[in-house]
């Protein structure tokens, strides 16, 4: 008759790098660091992204307004 598939119990140990390296590289790349400038704007502004974001590129509410005012604060020229 047909071949049944056996339960071979767990997996090698040797498996378990090969399983977790992709997982491990996902959970890298999706956990939040700390923001760090951008020349462009650290330069143009001379302020730290943590003035506007809180973790990038999650904004603040005076970043929400500098972005909303074309990327100026207020009073600027």
């Amino acid at each position: 008759m047909g071949h049944r598939l056996k339960y071979r119990g767990s997996p090698s140990p040797a498996f378990l790098p090969l399983f977790l390296s992709p997982i491990l590289a996902i959970a890298l790349i999706l956990i939040p660091k700390e923001a760090l400038s951008l020349p462009f704007f650290a330069r143009q502004v001379g302020r730290d992204c943590t003035f506007c974001h809180t973790v990038f590129p999650k904004l603040k509410e005076r970043g929400m307004l500098f972005r909303g005012q074309g990327y100026r604060f207020e009073g600027d020229g």
